[in-house]
């Protein structure tokens, strides 16, 4: 229970009693405002408003606790063949080292979709559902810290989830976009890849990156070609209905400024098309 201070009470009541006529008015003014602003009526709708609000929050006992969903947008990948998408799938289950849900956004199955399935039990595929429903659907079964956009096939860096979230962190709170270093050639984030195009390689050269850039990030101001993330609170803001891409609802939300950072420490490699080079699972420090 809390006691207030002898000291300070005596002081407020002496200010009251030598200040009559100004007490009065505060009186005066608390009185109205109650009056108008807490009636009965009005708390039963600020009650039913918050009641509302909450009808339509997911429920935190039935979503799955995550560190990141990385959502592959199968309408551009599927094009190139099953291999592209079995690789985008291998490497994030080989290289992500962390709570990770792989959601594959389709507009028709295919036969390949079934066998994927099989392959990788933890794939959760979406059909036929508008951006829109896509989003309501993720933020009602998952609780996670990271939405990662996938459009094309990639080959993930060993600990990316980590370091992304790390630098979500230092950048401060509130919604971020994080758009990670790659050598998508139209992108404001493109590093060169030097070396051969097989999975030991590019893991030497995103360590030996991640080194030379740990922590580092910076602010930009245009769009990201290729890999974005976003963090929670995003999903708060779901697009509007006309919206049907991922990539607009990203423009929708620089334009009422969300904050956007390059990952600069974190690598993601565009792999060549259509030839994709064999894994080599040496390991790499």
């Amino acid at each position: 229970m809390l006691e207030p201070d002898a000291e300070v009470l005596a002081e407020k009541m002496r200010w009251t009693y030598d200040h009559a006529e100004e007490t009065r008015g505060k009186g005066e003014s608390a009185r109205k405002r109650a009056a108008e602003h807490w009636t009965w009526q009005k708390s039963a709708e600020r009650a039913l408003e918050r009641v509302n609000a909450l009808l339509h929050r997911p429920v935190l006992r039935h979503q799955q606790e995550v560190d990141a969903i990385v959502l592959i947008d199968v309408k551009t990948c599927r094009g190139r063949g099953t291999l592209p998408l079995k690789t985008t799938l291998d490497s994030l289950n080989r290289n992500s080292y962390a709570r990770l849900r792989a959601v594959l956004w389709i507009d028709n199955s295919t036969s390949q979709d079934d066998l994927l399935l099989e392959q990788f039990k933890d794939l959760m595929i979406l059909r036929n559902l508008s951006f829109r429903a896509v989003l309501q659907e993720l933020w009602r079964s998952f609780r996670t810290a990271l939405l990662v956009f996938v459009p094309v096939p990639l080959w993930f860096s060993k600990q990316w989830v980590a370091q992304v979230l790390e630098v979500s962190q230092k950048a401060g709170a509130g919604p971020k976009i994080l758009a990670p270093s790659s050598n998508f050639e139209d992108s404001r984030t493109f590093v060169p890849f030097e070396g051969s195009f097989d999975e030991y390689t590019f893991q030497k050269f995103a360590r030996t990156h991640w080194r030379n850039q740990r922590g580092v990030f910076q602010g930009i101001n245009s769009s990201v070609p290729g890999v974005v993330a976003v963090t929670r609170e995003c999903l708060e803001s779901l697009p509007d209905p006309v919206c049907l891409e991922w990539q607009e609802w990203i423009a929708a939300l620089q334009r009422e400024g969300c904050r956007t950072y390059w990952v600069k420490d974190t690598y993601l490699l565009r792999p060549p098309s259509p030839t994709y080079p064999p894994h080599v699972v040496n390991s790499v420090d």
